[in-house]
């Protein structure tokens, strides 16, 4: 028998409508003028690359799945509003190789799975880089200088990842970490307005952060704060130099943090102050600090200290005002005093090994 014609056009079409054509590559401006109206040329999973070139326009992702590339220098002069914006929904978005300027927040990231890597943020009114309520975004090998506030704010981020960025001169934080399992990996901040890294915020809390192999150079304040509401996060590595306050600060209220091999020098208060509880502090290096090496605060209480090293501290190596605190083969060397100077008994902590006198 012979099919008849409707019936085959009938069947094409519901053919065509089952497998869907694959995405586009849509190159700007040859095939279309704009990035936005790129995006929506490619469509889902699509592909705009962007060649050479301003671009005055803010964007925001329409598609899940998209990557946006330059090639060359491409600019996007967002105007003074946002430069670029994945929304709430939006997924799976790649965003490589772009400048952005002239932005109130460079870009501003809502949708989950989303990397941002190699682009340049500059000159923003506010953040470089935000993102907010999402988890699993990538921000690696992006330079972001001279902004308004934070140069990365990760607001209530969840499995997020910052890797490889160099951050210079934000008018806040170099990074701001508000959320959990975060992790901060081999990035260089230099001269931020307030911290260099800060963990947590005064309501919200930031736990099982990892803060490791960054260089922080001259911030306004802490080197590294981790906020009352921080908890069981992890410090390793990193180089802290000049800050004006603490190397290394952890708040009263802090749980559980570990303080590994961190070398911190120069800092304009203490090295390393902790006032938090549960915490381990060890094989760091603190040199020069214009007050104390390392406090233990007055709320800073069951903690181990084992093998720090603390040398020429205009202050004392170690102050000691908490109690139930262990110290064990930690040195002072060259400071200004060895004393503890301690206001609780020298029985309250335990002392094992240390190359530094115990007496109050």
């Amino acid at each position: 028998m012979r099919t008849p014609r409707l019936v085959l056009l009938l069947s094409s079409a519901l053919l065509s409508l089952a497998c869907p054509s694959e995405a586009a590559d849509i190159r700007v401006p040859q095939e279309a003028a704009t990035i936005s109206g790129a995006l929506l040329l490619a469509g889902p999973g699509g592909t705009v690359t962007v060649s050479a070139g301003t671009y005055a326009e803010n964007i925001s992702v329409p598609f899940l799945g998209q990557t946006i590339r330059g090639k060359g220098t491409a600019i996007v002069d967002g105007g003074g509003g946002v430069g670029l914006l994945v929304p709430i929904g939006t997924s799976g978005t790649v965003v490589k190789n772009l400048r952005f300027q002239n932005c109130l927040h460079g870009l501003v990231i809502l949708g989950p799975h989303t990397i941002v890597s190699k682009c340049r943020v500059a000159g923003t009114i506010g953040f470089g880089i935000a993102a907010r309520g999402t988890t699993n975004v990538h921000i690696v090998k992006c330079r972001i200088s001279d902004t308004g506030s934070h140069g990365v704010f990760l607001d209530q981020c969840n499995g997020c990842l910052v890797e490889k960025c160099a951050i210079a001169w934000p008018d806040g934080n170099g990074l701001h970490v508000i959320g959990n399992l975060n992790s901060i990996l081999g990035n260089r901040v230099s001269n931020a307005r307030e911290d260099g890294v800060q963990l947590s915020s005064a309501a919200i809390p930031a736990a099982g952060n990892l803060v490791q192999g960054n260089v922080i150079r001259g911030p306004l304040f802490e080197g590294i704060e981790c906020g009352e509401q921080a908890f069981y996060c992890s410090l390793l590595d990193n180089t802290i130099a000049g800050a004006e306050c603490d190397g290394i600060d952890v708040q009263h209220n802090c749980v559980g943090h570990a303080l590994l091999g961190n070398a911190i020098r120069d800092s304009g208060d203490c090295g390393i102050e902790n006032d938090g509880m549960f915490c381990t502090l060890s094989r760091n290096r603190v040199d020069r600090s214009h007050v104390d090496g390392i406090r233990v605060g007055a709320g800073g209480n069951a903690n181990l200290l084992s093998r720090n090293t603390v040398r020429n501290s205009w202050g004392d190596g170690f102050e000691v005002l908490g109690a139930s605190n262990a110290f064990v083969r930690n040195t002072a060397l060259g400071s200004a005093s060895f004393d503890l100077n301690s206001v609780v008994p020298l029985a309250a902590n335990t002392y094992v090994a240390n190359v530094f006198p115990t007496t109050n």
